[in-house]
């Protein structure tokens, strides 16, 4: 930098005069004129004013939103109110919002009903918490618990085992419960719910004839399942804390009572293509091929009962679904209560 600014600038600092002469040339009303250097300062009263009528007339109209479905009375009683500054309309919104402690929901859940679990769960997390404890389902259990003969593995010594829980709870309420016990000859599935279900595995067995008029009769089951094999055939191991666990969701056996005896293509691993139901026929038509819109498909298996009842569908939490099983085919009753 050249010596000869160095100087003029120290003269100017070390001369009083030149300072005072600087000052005197900006006049009052100059000043009040200028504009405010940007990111100094604060923000004019003006300014805040405005920006608060941009609150107040945007919860206004949120406002006039919500008035639209009250009566006419409630809404001239909302004109003739004066608007609400910021901090009460906050305090408003703050209180719409409660958080209950999660014993009041554990008291809360001894009175829900079974119908009622799903609503219940849905209200807050807290709900949905509760819901998904083992405790939960063993209170279900013993609120609802009878005298009655059930398969072993739904007595309550099986209730200590916490894997799974939440099955053995709901398919022991169709045993104790009198509305799911009552739904179960109410059940009325439409048979295309299972078309594309994959068909696990397919037996034959004979009913036993009660009186000696009557001829014995072959039923024919085919198990169904809407769900892929790799989530089918999940190691347990990994579940054995898991209180959700249920290898048969998404399960159903479809069952057909016909009186003759015939041997029945394999269609393991193939898909339910179409189910047909006539009064005096049942076709059923199995393809490993995925669902398309081609009603003739090449290495299409067709099975064709004349003659025959109804079919009809079993879900994995009836009943009659567990006796075809092998760790429930030995019904015992419960000796007491513990």
């Amino acid at each position: 930098m050249p010596k000869g600014g160095n100087k003029k600038g120290r003269l100017s600092s070390l001369n009083p005069r030149i300072e005072n002469q600087k000052i005197s040339d900006v006049t009052l009303a100059e000043f009040a004129d200028s504009k405010r250097p940007g990111g100094k300062g604060r923000l004019r009263k003006s300014k805040n004013i405005l920006t608060e009528v941009r609150q107040i007339s945007t919860v206004e109209d949120v406002t006039t939103e919500i008035l639209d479905d009250v009566d006419g009375q409630d809404r001239l009683i909302a004109e003739n109110n004066e608007v609400k500054s910021s901090s009460e309309i906050v305090e408003v919104n703050n209180n719409q919002f409660t958080d209950y402690p999660l014993k009041i929901w554990l008291l809360l859940a001894e009175y829900i009903s079974p119908e009622e679990i799903t609503s219940f769960s849905l209200i807050c997390k807290a709900t949905l918490s509760v819901v998904n404890t083992a405790h939960f389902w063993i209170r279900l259990y013993k609120r609802y618990y009878k005298r009655t003969a059930i398969p072993k593995c739904l007595s309550r010594e099986c209730l200590e085992v916490r894997c799974g829980i939440k099955q053995k709870v709901v398919r022991s309420l169709f045993y104790f419960y009198p509305p799911f016990v009552s739904s179960i000859c109410n059940n009325n599935a439409s048979l295309d719910a299972v078309t594309g279900h994959l068909c696990l595995r397919h037996w034959v067995h004979c009913s036993e004839a009660k009186d000696s008029s009557e001829e014995s009769k072959w039923i024919y089951n085919f198990k169904l399942c809407n769900r892929n094999l790799n989530e089918i055939f999940k190691n347990k191991k990994k579940y054995l804390h898991d209180i959700h666990y249920n290898p048969e969701k998404g399960c159903t056996i479809l069952q057909v009572v016909w009186k003759e005896f015939i041997v029945l293509p394999n269609v393991m691993g193939s898909k339910l293509r179409s189910v047909v139901c006539s009064p005096k026929t049942i076709s059923l038509q199995f393809s490993s091929a995925p669902l398309s819109k081609m009603v003739n498909e090449v290495g299409s298996i067709k099975i064709q009962l004349e003659h025959c009842q109804r079919p009809r569908l079993i879900p994995w939490w009836h009943p009659d679904y567990w006796d075809h099983t092998i760790c429930c085919r030995r019904k015992s009753k419960i000796q007491g209560t513990q």
